[in-house]
């Protein structure tokens, strides 16, 4: 994991002058088909409040910022837009929590289970309007998998669209909850154990341990459709792209180039090079979405969140996972630097395996960050199925030391610069660290060339290997 380092600000300016036109057309565009409705005056609220030349622009908006964007849009928007904004559920859990802080809540949730059991995995909207028997019964079949024919008496078409008229709020709420904890166990209960099951579920799995797969929260398929229309994503990627604003079909290609990055910083490992022919598009990065799109559907073009990295990474390894700036590191805003170090130990003479070194000034949310890196992109294991490069690195480590620099550097005094510059050549590498996202294994090459540390009886077994002594 390496950290990019580029002008970001004009990097930036240069994206959001890109993408705004087209943005603001398609937002005009929208509008005009939702007048009157919900749908037109949140178009309305984004472009006035979140795409001005300012600090909260989310287009330009750096990493830390575009989380509390995301804070506003949901605060400011969840009582005016709710119908539109219908989220399924919140993280952190607290701010779902306050629909059931009154106690008549919770005991509609445990009454209506109470009552109507056989409902428990029905979804329930699918229902309202529908007076048809059949068509009843062909629905909770389809919903519930049964096979159990539904009677008149039990479910008449106006009894039951009466009831969830009457009910809807606390139906739909029942839904969410439904969602969160899966209330397949709570069949069979007594209505007491269902009450101290309820809380004990609630406290015990979203309060004190919430689950850091539910994301920031999570937009209804409306609101995503309706966001991947006005922030088009795939537009910019594909071939009839933003051609008014960014001047040419190559808008990816073209952020792609001036970001200029050749290796993907998660990885450090694949090349990432932009190439680009006589017009012909030959290959760039995939672009990750840092906060993940699904999620956070405002974001999708937003500059800070667009990180150029490999296909393994971006597609195989973190594909749709949450990320977040507490649980993982940003690439343009740090990387494994010093705080990380590439550490070796033999598995037989001459085989060599590495692991992470991660210091002890590295810890809370750095050194969680650190291993969420690790973990999502399976750095240890990718890095040791390369076994041929770690040994490689290792034997020229012994052939190409300080002792052999000295030597060479005294008989062709002409021929190195420095030792950065025979190493360069001796390794294939760069040395410093800001030179790292030129090659792959860039920082574990320099790292196991510095590392003092392993057993030199082994060194010596494996010279007899090399120069066969």
């Amino acid at each position: 994991m390496i950290q990019i380092v580029r002008d970001f600000e004009d990097i930036s300016e240069f994206h959001w002058q890109g993408v705004k036109s087209d943005i603001f057309e398609s937002i005009n565009k929208k509008s005009k088909e939702y007048r009157g409705k919900n749908e037109e005056f949140f178009l309305k609220y984004l472009k006035n409040n979140y795409l001005k030349d300012d600090d909260n622009n989310l287009i330009k908006a750096r990493p830390k910022k575009l989380t509390e964007i995301s804070d506003l849009i949901f605060e400011e928007t969840k009582n005016h837009f709710r119908d539109l904004l219908d989220f399924e559920f919140a993280s952190p859990f607290e701010k779902f929590l306050k629909l059931i802080e009154t106690d008549d809540k919770i005991q509609f949730v445990v009454d209506f289970l109470n009552q109507y059991d056989k409902k428990l995995l029905i979804d329930v909207t699918k229902l309202i309007g529908t007076k048809n028997g059949t068509t009843i019964n062909s629905l909770l079949k389809i919903i519930t998998g049964t096979t159990k024919r539904i009677t008149k008496d039990d479910y008449s078409g106006s009894k039951l669209n009466d009831l969830l008229l009457k009910n809807k709020t606390e139906i739909d709420f029942t839904l969410d909850i439904q969602k969160l904890l899966g209330f397949s166990s709570y069949i069979g209960l007594s209505k007491s154990k269902r009450i101290n099951k309820l809380n004990k579920d609630l406290e015990g799995n979203y309060i004190k341990k919430p689950s850091p797969n539910l994301g920031r929260y999570i937009y209804n398929k409306d609101v995503i459709d309706l966001m991947e229309k006005v922030f088009n994503y795939t537009k910019f990627t594909g071939e009839k792209g933003f051609k008014k604003s960014y001047g040419s079909y190559y808008q990816a290609y073209d952020l792609a180039k001036k970001l200029d990055v050749r290796v993907c910083p998660y990885c450090n490992m694949n090349y990432t090079k932009t190439v680009i022919s006589d017009k012909t598009k030959i290959s760039r990065p995939d672009f990750d979405h840092f906060l993940e799109k699904k999620r956070n559907p405002f974001f999708r073009l937003s500059f800070w969140n667009l990180i150029p990295s490999c296909k393994v990474c971006n597609s195989t390894l973190k594909n749709q996972k949450e990320t977040a700036l507490d649980t993982h590191l940003h690439p343009y805003l740090g990387g494994f630097s010093k705080d990380v170090i590439f550490k070796s130990s033999p598995k037989s003479v001459g085989n060599y395996e590495v692991n992470f070194d991660i210091l002890p000034t590295m810890f809370g949310k750095g050194r969680e960050r650190i291993l969420g890196n690790i973990k999502m992109f399976k750095l240890r294991e990718t890095y040791n199925d390369h076994d041929d490069i770690i040994n490689e690195i290792m034997w020229k480590k012994v052939i190409y030391n300080h002792s052999f620099y000295n030597t060479i550097s005294k008989e062709f005094k002409e021929l190195f610069n420095s030792e950065e510059e025979y190493y360069r050549y001796a390794f294939g590498s760069y040395y410093e660290e800001g030179d790292f996202g030129k090659r792959p294994f860039a920082k574990m090459t320099k790292d196991l060339f510095d590392d003092d540390t392993f057993d030199e009886l082994d060194l010596t077994e494996l010279e007899k290997k090399i120069f066969g002594r």
